[in-house]
């Protein structure tokens, strides 16, 4: 497992404009994450795959309707179309609701 955490770096730059000067602080945030090495069980790896599979196939309907309502001039953001899957993924992915909190054990 590595370190993770969040620095910030701050930047104060004088920018000429004619003869106005602007001073511009520019934030940098670095968020860092943790590795941590998985060891699941045949089961576990089986599961991890269908996941993968079922959240590709998720992802796949919801590029479809995206690209769909640009066709007709709709803009579909994610919250817009999140409550669209949740209708429609008992018929569309049966098979998923199945998976759903199916992962367990160490």
């Amino acid at each position: 497992m590595t370190g993770g955490g969040v620095s910030r770096a701050v930047k104060l730059v004088t920018l000429r404009s004619g003869r106005q000067m602007v001073n511009v602080v520019t934030v940098v945030v670095m968020k860092r994450s943790h590795r941590v090495a998985l060891k699941p069980t045949p089961e576990q790896e089986a599961l991890f795959g269908q996941h993968a599979g079922y959240a590709r196939f998720a992802y796949n309907w919801a590029v479809g309707e995206f690209k769909a309502g640009l066709d007709v001039g709709e803009w579909l953001s994610e919250r817009t179309l999140r409550p669209r899957w949740d209708r429609v993924k008992g018929m569309i992915a049966p098979w998923g609701a199945a998976e759903h909190g199916q992962v367990r054990g160490h």
